[in-house]
């Protein structure tokens, strides 16, 4: 159909589902206690990393540990920050280390870490160590479930900096769930005849994931039969056991749909097959033979003639008498085939054609001469355009005009006005024409007796 690519393109590039996903840094501070315990500050402090290291200040916590950066918040002892991965759960990952903490002070500097499933309970994990990159396997902990938060608790307060100087906490490639989806929200019509919809190349963003929803079978959308609006659900994981699950609906208004695909259109398909509108000049004329018939046989021949293809006359009415191709030989009067031009044109039968007239008529003998007339061969098809008897002194006596030969059924009987007339020399003239043949023009004189 003509606008079902148009749909397509339309579902496939305009409505993407987005997600916050594959973030590997913490993204949030849920908690944090400060414990006093260096006097010089009320509050956390730290260094942005691009000067003394000595150098400190108040600092916002948010702003100095989340994120890949190179500053730094010195957690001093029994102090404590709680932050989660929001958007980007760790597990443990097969065969490599999970989750990371770095710390860029002294060496002499160490804390706690503890990991949670929820943001609420909280497992210890182990130590960490100054002026170090932490990394820990979870599997080396049985640790199994997901980890959506961690909590430093600062234990020692050495250095220029007295504090853990935690710069920032991450999960690695590979360890990380994608825990959230979004969907742009936006109305989305589809023709309820259309029988498949492909949605593999819907833009996911990276996401691991799967459809679900009435119509939905391997990632692809079947409408048929469907009405009003359906909701299809995306069901994000990244395919790990403790990965959870997150589920987005994808709203679809199914709608009626012309046999173009248009959305409440007006095409029907036609007596032809064609979709079309009904005012459309080609609506049921393309199926029309060259007879004008509907779905018709009739085809135009070799000959530019139309015809059924079973009539044997089809692709043969070009050829001549002599089967030659457009030539100009005809059937003669006589059944010759011969051009027109030949001198034998029409002349190869000349007794089919000639008439005979006899001189003496007596209507009262009783025999073959009881009528005068012209007498003719029965095949003959000339056209009688007049035949006349006079009296010797030039008066019509009897007249016949425009006749074939063939349907003259009475000729002169020897009377005028009703009384027959007397002995003596009559005259007579006759005119006969023939089609493509010289006409056969004649007088004469003959005689009546009693």
């Amino acid at each position: 159909m003509r606008n079902l690519r148009f749909y397509l393109y339309y579902f496939l590039t305009a409505l993407p589902v987005f997600a916050s996903c594959q973030i590997e840094f913490a993204d949030a501070v849920i908690d944090q206690f400060y414990s006093n315990a260096n006097p010089d500050f009320s509050d956390f402090y730290g260094n942005n990393g691009t000067t003394d290291l000595c150098n400190v200040y108040l600092v916002d916590v948010g702003d100095f540990i989340l994120g890949n950066n190179d500053s730094l918040v010195a957690i001093t002892e029994n102090s404590s920050i709680t932050l989660a991965f929001t958007d980007n759960l760790v597990f443990d990952a097969v065969d490599q280390d999970d989750l990371f903490v770095e710390e860029i002070g002294g060496g002499q500097e160490f804390g706690e870490l503890y990991v949670s499933p929820d943001g609420i309970n909280f497992t210890f994990l182990d130590m960490l160590n100054g002026a170090t990159l932490n990394s820990f396997d979870l599997n080396d902990y049985a640790y199994d479930d997901v980890v959506k938060a961690v909590r430093i608790v600062g234990g020692n307060t050495g250095g220029c900096i007295p504090g853990l100087d935690v710069s920032r906490v991450y999960g690695v490639e590979g360890a990380n769930c994608l825990c959230g989806a979004d969907l742009a929200p936006f109305p989305f019509e589809l023709c309820n005849q259309d029988t498949l919809v492909s949605l593999e190349t819907i833009p996911l963003q990276g996401m691991t994931g799967q459809w679900i929803g009435p119509g939905v079978e391997d990632n692809s959308f079947n409408p048929l039969g469907l009405e009003g609006t359906v909701t299809l659900q995306y069901l994000v994981n990244f395919g790990h056991p403790v990965c959870p699950v997150d589920t987005v609906d994808y709203q679809v208004t199914l709608s009626t749909c012309d046999c173009a695909g248009v959305l409440n259109g007006l095409s029907t398909v036609d007596d032809c097959g064609v979709c079309l509108e009904p005012g459309d000049p080609q609506f049921n004329q393309s199926c029309l033979d060259c007879a004008g018939l509907l779905n018709g046989p009739g085809l135009i021949d070799t000959c530019g003639v139309c015809l059924d293809p079973s009539d044997p006359l089809f692709g043969m009415s070009c050829f001549d008498c002599m089967g030659i191709p457009d030539g100009q030989h005809i059937i003669d009067l006589c059944g010759d085939c011969l051009l027109a031009s030949d001198p034998l044109f029409n002349l190869g039968c000349p007794e089919r054609f000639r008439v005979y007239i006899p001189t003496i008529f007596n209507p009262g003998s009783g025999g073959l001469d009881e009528s005068f007339g012209i007498q003719f061969n029965p095949e003959n098809i000339g056209q009688l355009v007049r035949f006349e008897v006079y009296d010797r002194w030039g008066s019509l006596l009897f007249q016949i005009l425009d006749t074939p030969l063939v349907e003259v059924d009475q000729w002169w009987d020897g009377r005028f006005a009703g009384s027959e007339l007397e002995s003596g020399a009559y005259s007579y003239q006759y005119h006969i024409t023939y089609p493509e043949m010289a006409p056969d023009i004649g007088v004469g004189t003959l005689v009546l007796i009693k």
